[in-house]
């Protein structure tokens, strides 16, 4: 328990640890509850198609197997530990109680973080979370826990209409407006904008975008100016004198243009942006003229010298895939959000939809700014508990495969 808690909660790094725990999590799972087993068809149909262009990819270009094998775990792991959790028969109750203990969690660590910004920092009663993040690996863990906690909280509001989840979703809201970042903000934004356009009528719904709004606008015109001044600092992504988002943007732009070049089939796994490519140095950052940006240099990530070379997460797969891959990846990524939307219309459908829509987006917006799919929020929340939740509602409503 002690080695679960350090290691998937606190997000402790410690290589190849994350993969061993989860697997053995499923296996004590399989074990106990004993389910029958369920396979998504279409799901596997298509994360077996991305597995295969990735064969054919590296043959095609004459690439690296050894390349290969570490990309394509990395890439397709999200995949893979949604089609494990499928296979997990829990009831709602189980499911709810699941995200009300992340609730707890979370909130918790929230809390150890005000404590700490009011003994360490000389801001007004130690509001401001900016660099603060005792209990997390980076503040990138911080803020992207409290934005999927937002959904976890809208949806916990939407099943069991107890006020104290709404509550605690707009706490969250105001904490990642105080830790400062950008991408976290717009994503819970999104969410509580989904949740407010989906629960009531529209006369409620009216009522409840102007109060948000109100509330929102007398936070960040008052505690929150700081974080104003941060959010509208955008140019920073293009400046020529940024930092980590100038390394974004350099492998953002020239993800496309590998994909020109090496139309149809990409780069190759393992070959731009991903693990295999910092880990053994891609000859493309030479080719490209990519060696020079700070944060993607050969010896980048060498003692104390800042590294960027896994800075973001969609680059990879454009340029390493192609724009054919990138398609396929893309049906394989979006998969759960359709299997719901195909499913008839019920109570339980429209709640599910609403957690899947707003944690994708969260997790998508996230993902611009981290490459690891193994990161906290992608395996637990969009991986997990969606297909949790798929499986549970396919047998609400008579629709299980």
């Amino acid at each position: 328990l002690k080695v679960f808690v350090c290691e998937r909660l606190l997000h402790l790094h410690v290589p190849g640890l994350n993969t061993v725990l989860l697997v053995g999590f499923i296996a004590v799972a399989l074990g106990i509850e004993r389910p029958r087993l369920l396979w998504d068809k279409t799901h596997m149909i298509l994360l077996g198609a991305v597995f295969a262009f990735a064969g054919l990819n590296t043959f095609a270009i004459d690439g690296e197997y050894s390349r290969l094998f570490g990309g394509i775990f990395h890439t397709v792991q999200p995949a893979l530990i949604f089609a494990l959790f499928l296979l997990l028969d829990l009831p709602k109750n189980e499911i709810l109680n699941i995200l009300k203990w992340l609730n707890v969690f979370i909130l918790a660590c929230t809390a150890i973080a005000f404590v700490e910004s009011f003994l360490t920092k000389d801001n007004p009663f130690g509001m401001y979370l900016i660099n603060t993040w005792s209990l997390y690996a980076h503040k990138t863990y911080q803020s992207a826990w409290l934005s999927i906690n937002v959904v976890g909280n809208l949806y916990l509001f939407r099943e069991t209409r107890k006020k104290r989840y709404l509550a605690f979703a707009v706490f969250c809201v105001f904490a990642v407006i105080l830790v400062g970042r950008r991408k976290s903000f717009v994503s819970a934004v999104m969410a509580f904008a989904l949740f407010l356009l989906l629960d009531g009528s529209w006369k409620e719904r009216a009522k409840k975008i102007l109060l948000a709004t109100a509330l929102l606008a007398a936070f960040l015109g008052t505690v929150g100016q700081p974080f104003l001044k941060r959010f509208f600092g955008v140019s920073a992504y293009v400046a020529a004198d940024a930092t980590d988002t100038q390394a974004r943007t350099a492998l953002t732009a020239k993800s496309f243009v590998i994909a020109n070049d090496y139309f149809p089939w990409g780069s190759g796994i393992g070959t731009f942006a991903s693990a295999p490519a910092a880990e053994r140095y891609s000859p493309l950052y030479y080719k490209y003229d990519l060696y020079t940006v700070r944060g993607l240099e050969p010896f980048a990530g060498e003692g104390s010298v800042t590294t960027f070379l896994l800075d973001t997460y969609w680059p990879h797969i454009i340029a390493e895939f192609g724009y054919i891959g990138t398609l396929l990846f893309l049906a394989l990524w979006l998969y759960p959000l359709r299997a719901f939307i195909r499913l008839p219309r019920s109570p339980g459908r429209t709640n599910t939809l609403f957690y899947t829509a707003s944690a994708w987006i969260v997790i998508l917006l996230e993902s611009t700014g981290s490459t690891y799919p193994e990161q906290l929020q992608f395996i637990i929340v969009y991986c997990g508990i969606t297909a949790l939740l798929l499986r549970q509602t396919r047998q609400e409503i008579g629709h299980e495969q």
